[in-house]
């Protein structure tokens, strides 16, 4: 059993170096032992040569992961759990508290946890109501002016983070970094029905709803359902006329970032698709498409009056045009409207009233291949 003295050092506390707390019994009088390293004081000597064993177990450790961790070329440092690389140890000590989910600084609102107390801090602005920072473009304000800076880039079609790999760009870094796990062949989840491959947990749940049918986002002026958010998000474009990406070099205006970027190009002359057979190049996929089918000679799309064929939806448009919908029954004459065909039905009868009119169905666009 214990005894008294050995009890009272088990349970000795520690008093802070600037601490008058009085000491009572037999520790009045006692001189103080202060830790050189962290400052905690103790009454008796046996419990700080205890207390630095704590250091030097954390000197060990700390010497074990700059060791684990230091690159072979001697700059820098890697995370053993994600691979990421650091110049300095003691940025890779705060990174690695990411991987062990330790959220220590809780947000008294909403409950909320961090990493770190500066993103704590940064979090509270939401609570507050505060957003100081504008769009001049749109007005949209923001909380922070990261953010703002982000969504700048949707009006300026700006892409910074571009994959050293295949050279694609990105507007966000977590895209890009999204993005080049493609390039490792990392696909944690694969669909039972087709077998497709998805590295992304979020790109995955995306990919089942093409399965399932499922568009659990509904807009709300039209009621038109999504199966993304981003997709709702930019069909709402349609209902407000908003064309937010502007071309930086004529001014021009357009409602989505794809169209941002093809027109860019009749600017830089590019022509990033070209036809394996001649060498052609052009602006757009679409073109290109369209362009093979010269060397192929597929003709997808029927005209369901006469059935003759086209390689373009355009062409067909223009060639329904020349079919009369609306024909006279007394002299087989036609006419594009009700209007005209009424009109010319007056001449074949004395009492000005024409005839029964014979409408034909009128010509519709069809394919026969499948939509793309």
């Amino acid at each position: 059993m214990m005894g008294k003295k050995g009890a009272e050092k088990a349970g000795a506390v520690p008093f802070p170096r600037s601490s008058s707390a009085p000491l009572s019994g037999s520790q009045a009088g006692k001189k103080l032992s202060v830790c050189s390293l962290c400052g905690e004081t103790f009454v008796e000597s046996k419990d700080l040569e205890s207390h630095l064993i704590i250091h030097n177990i954390k000197e060990s450790y700390n010497r074990k992961v700059e060791k684990s961790a230091k690159k072979p070329d001697g700059k820098g440092f890697t995370c053993d759990v994600c691979g990421k690389d650091f110049l300095h140890l003691s940025r890779l000590k705060v990174h690695k508290k990411t991987h062990t989910g330790e959220k220590r600084f809780k947000c008294e609102v909403c409950d909320k946890g961090f990493y770190f107390m500066s993103h704590k801090k940064t979090h509270m602005r939401t609570h507050k109501g505060e957003k100081r920072y504008d769009c001049e473009v749109c007005n949209k304000r923001f909380y922070f002016m990261s953010h703002m800076q982000t969504h700048m880039r949707t009006h300026t079609g700006d892409k910074p983070y571009e994959c050293d790999l295949c050279g694609k760009s990105f507007s966000l870094q977590c895209n890009l970094q999204r993005h080049k796990r493609t390039h490792f062949g990392v696909k944690r989840y694969r669909c039972e029905i087709c077998g497709k491959e998805i590295a992304e947990h979020s790109g995955f749940q995306v990919h089942m709803r093409m399965h399932s049918g499922l568009k659990p986002y509904k807009c709300d002026v039209c009621g038109k359902e999504f199966s993304q958010t981003a997709h709702v998000q930019r069909h709402m474009f349609i209902h407000t006329n908003e064309k937010p990406y502007s071309c930086q070099l004529c001014g021009k205006n357009f409602r989505w970032t794809a169209d941002l970027q093809r027109h860019h190009r009749t600017h830089t002359g590019e022509k990033p698709y070209k036809c394996d057979v001649c060498d052609k190049t052009f602006y757009h996929a679409s073109g290109l498409r369209i362009h093979s089918r010269t060397h192929t000679g597929e003709k997808p799309y029927n005209c369901n009056v006469c059935g003759k064929s086209f390689s373009q939806a355009s062409n067909l448009k223009t060639h329904v045009g020349k079919h009369k919908n609306f024909v006279c029954g007394l002299c087989d004459e036609g006419f594009p409207d009700s209007e005209k065909l009424t009109a010319h039905m007056v001449s074949h009868t004395s009492s000005g009233d024409p005839p029964q009119i014979e409408e034909l169905q009128p010509c519709s666009v069809e394919s026969t291949t499948e939509p793309q």
